[in-house]
């Protein structure tokens, strides 16, 4: 199946354009960067919302998802009034909005393993703060110190968050229970410490960081020592994703080609990398991931580039076996965020891709190849499916 593409707009890309404008409209007084920042994202939402047609959207109000089922998929959708959170069925597909907060920006909702919570990241009080809700309850608590990095991970066992936030120039590493009590600061450090995930096995915790000028991947304890350097290169390593055995991490980087990303996979034991794609195939950075592994490890899929747009492929963990599943696929309305992930049962992969103004969700069906469209008329971005 072919997807048409669409022009959506970059809201990254029109932010910084918006920006410039605002400056140079300025000459004498200028405002501070973080009104401007702020004016910028109000405004390059509005812009992209423009051209996803809002007016249009279709939301199975007075239905509630059943909560408690599993084969729900949470995401969040910009709208010119902010950004919300949503569940959907994905076998009914049918839509629950759990967070209606005007003018405010919910936005990159995490399940947690138990499938009972829902971490996401929220600027209701006029800064970003990290908040979790119980979805059965409705129950929202806030979590953690403001201004978090857009990545955040579960302990596996649900009860803690490995997140990054500001601290001074430069962005740290931090734990938090669940129910917001004990935070702990895990580094320290003069440079940024990025895109923490928690390991499967719960034993360690993957990150980025900026040492020695350049960006490579790293583990450590969860209470912060042991740290091991994973990659050593002057390229970009980015985007740390650990297999379900805790034994490797999939990752992005442009070490083989500058300005040409491609996904890899490193041996966390032995630093052993594996390359799985060529020609500049790689999507991510550090708004999100376009990597997933499957549930038992022996594979991964992964959204890639092609010469007419993007494709979804399917790979062994050894980089053999490469096939291509979807093409012409467009995932340009997907702000940030995970764009692509397995179901629970392994039988399917979900992802985001553009068929008409909007970027869906859908799923690819792995043994009949079946393509179901699961949401409808709604923008998605930063998916994420429940355990």
């Amino acid at each position: 199946m072919s997807f048409a593409r669409h022009a959506l707009p970059n809201p990254r890309i029109a932010g910084r354009r918006i920006f410039a404008e605002i400056q140079n409209s300025l000459p004498d007084e200028k405002p501070s960067r973080a009104v401007v920042t702020r004016l910028l994202i109000l405004s390059g939402l509005a812009i992209a919302t423009i051209f996803f047609v809002l007016d249009n959207i279709t939301i199975n109000v007075g239905r509630s998802v059943d909560l408690q089922a599993a084969g729900q998929v949470a995401f969040f959708t910009p709208g010119i009034d902010g950004f919300e959170i949503f569940v959907i069925d994905a076998d009914r597909g049918i839509t629950q909005q759990i967070t209606q907060n005007e003018l405010v920006h919910d936005l990159n909702p995490v399940w947690s393993p138990d499938g009972t919570r829902i971490v996401y990241q929220s600027d209701e009080i006029g800064i970003s703060e990290l908040y979790v809700m119980d979805v059965q309850s409705g129950a929202v608590r806030r979590v953690g110190p403001p201004h978090p990095g857009l990545q955040v991970s579960w302990s596996p066992d649900s009860s803690q968050l490995v997140f990054t936030a500001r601290v001074g120039n430069d962005d740290e590493v931090f734990v938090v229970n669940a129910d917001g009590e004990d935070l702990r600061q895990l580094t320290d450090n003069d440079f940024a410490d990025s895109f923490p995930v928690w390991s499967p096995d719960g034993n360690r915790i993957a990150f980025m960081s900026f040492a020695d000028n350049q960006l490579d991947l790293y583990t450590m304890n969860t209470d912060g020592s042991d740290v091991r350097r994973i990659t050593n290169d002057r390229a970009q390593d980015l985007n740390p994703v650990w297999s379900p055995d805790s034994t490797r991490l999939a990752f992005v980087s442009d070490r083989d080609a500058p300005m040409n990303s491609e996904y890899y996979v490193v041996d966390v034991r032995t630093g052993d990398i594996t390359r799985l794609t060529t020609g500049g195939a790689a999507v991510g950075d550090q708004f999100g991931s376009n990597i997933a592994w499957s549930p038992d490890g022996t594979q991964l899929a992964y959204v890639g580039h092609a010469d007419d747009g993007y494709q979804l492929h399917l790979a062994n963990a050894d980089g053999s076996d490469s096939r291509v599943l979807i093409d012409n696929l467009d995932i340009q309305g997907n702000l940030f965020g995970n764009s692509v992930a397995w179901t629970g049962d392994a039988n399917r992969i979900a992802f985001i891709g553009g068929f008409g103004p909007f970027t869906e969700l859908y799923t690819y069906h792995l043994e009949s190849g079946e393509i179901a469209q699961i949401s409808h008329d709604v923008p998605v971005a930063g998916i994420s499916w429940r355990p």
